[in-house]
């Protein structure tokens, strides 16, 4: 058995990350970038109005006061989507204006239309002004993005606020790493798939398989569900054989169930059987204690114990961090929160606990530690929105005392 430090190290040592392929940029989000994104365009493309009103030069209204107003010729109107390089900006000239459109040259301000007063005579249309606003209400060109200006970085996950800032530039597929393709098998005589079926004594429903395949949904994670083998190892090697000799074998195998002591835990020896390489087996940790984690042929295997909330502590703290790393994503980092009550830790594995975080009255980071810890139990992660983290040794941890915290992030516990 190894610490969780050492099988993470363990993990992380794999070198080769995943393809690049090139996508839309609508099927983006959740995809790592493979390169920097630059801006190819300005943004604003040209300089427009912000306001409706009156485009006008600066040096033509700047002594404006209720005492003494200056009074302009509207010489032309521009609409938003129209050009305005025919526009002559005149001295003692304004351009009627509307939001989004283009500034003639030679206007350097736009006067709102709620600060002017309109008044027509035999020279056309004119505007009065008697207030100069401070603000020049010009969007100018390149003031979000200028030619060069870094949109997205190197191994950064795309959001939609990317998706976004690429469409404004024009930008319509990108480069990103491909997401591992997952390969899941549910093992267990008690494991019923069928939600149709009522239970008889002795069986139970799969829960943690349509959890990891909602996970996988959540980050676009492609997942394939093979069904349950039940305790049946020659069953099992048929299909892993299946899965090596595809065209394009899946990046990760994961198991659930069978990686324990007992008579029915037949992984560890079925793999040894197909030549894997065991990484580890067995980490001190609680719950999940008996996950193993190898390498067979060229995907990465999980066998993951069967519990639900063994499945998804193996899932977040073993598989995650891996998918992370394939797609070049720097790892995670806890944050730190106090303690509401006192817990004793009583026995000498990590303990990874559901729990919930808050920010307290006065801006602190908080967290409890939930009750029902146990493997089996499912009720306490649906209040739970972070896991705790607390290390390896047996001790009472204090009120108030700091801890390590894992937020959930969307849908992932």
């Amino acid at each position: 058995m190894i610490s969780y430090a050492d099988a993470l190290i363990n993990l992380l040592q794999e070198k080769k990350l995943m393809t690049v392929q090139q996508i839309s940029l609508l099927q983006a989000v959740n995809h790592v970038v493979a390169a920097d994104i630059v801006a190819k365009e300005s943004l604003p493309p040209f300089t427009n109005s912000a306001m409706d009103g009156y485009a006008v030069r600066r040096q033509d209204v700047i002594a404006a006061t209720a005492e003494s107003p200056v009074k302009l010729t509207v010489n032309a109107r521009v609409f938003a989507g129209e050009q305005s390089a025919s526009v002559l900006a005149e001295a003692g000239s304004a351009c009627e204006i509307m939001t989004g459109a283009s500034v003639p040259n030679g206007y350097d301000m736009v006067i709102p239309v709620e600060l002017v007063k309109l008044k027509a005579d035999g020279d056309g249309e004119k505007i009065i002004i008697t207030d100069v606003p401070q603000q020049t209400f010009l969007r100018h060109s390149g003031s979000d993005f200028a030619i060069g200006a870094m949109i997205i970085k190197q191994n950064q996950l795309v959001t939609a606020a990317h998706v976004m800032a690429l469409a404004a530039q024009g930008i319509s597929h990108i480069n990103v790493y491909e997401k591992p393709k997952i390969a899941i098998v549910a093992t267990g005589n008690e494991i019923v798939d069928d939600f149709n079926i009522p239970l008889i004594p002795g069986k139970i429903r799969n829960s943690s398989v349509p959890y990891l395949q909602a996970l996988c949904q959540t980050m676009n994670i492609p997942i394939s569900y093979y069904g349950c083998v039940a305790d049946d190892p020659e069953q099992l090697q048929q299909l892993l054989t299946e899965l090596l000799n595809q065209a394009e074998p899946p990046e990760m195998i994961i198991t659930l169930g069978a990686v324990s002591a007992g008579k029915m835990d037949f992984i560890p020896n079925l793999l040894k059987q197909l030549k894997a390489k065991i990484n580890f087996h067995k980490v001190a940790i609680r719950p999940g204690k008996p996950i193993l984690y190898a390498k067979l042929s060229n995907s990465h295997f999980f066998g993951l114990p069967g519990n639900p909330i063994s499945t998804a502590v193996g899932f977040r703290f073993f598989v995650y961090p891996l998918l992370r790393h394939l797609q070049g994503l720097e790892q995670e980092k806890s944050i730190r929160a106090k303690l509401t009550t006192d817990f004793e830790k009583q026995n000498t594995l990590q303990f990874l606990t559901k729990a919930h975080w808050q920010i307290n009255s006065t801006g602190e980071s908080e967290v409890t530690i939930l009750d029902g810890q146990e493997s089996f139990r499912i009720k306490s992660l649906l209040t739970a929105n972070c896991w705790a983290v607390l290390p390896e040794a047996s001790r009472l941890y204090t009120t108030h005392e700091l801890i390590s915290i894992y937020p959930f992030k969307d849908a992932l516990c």
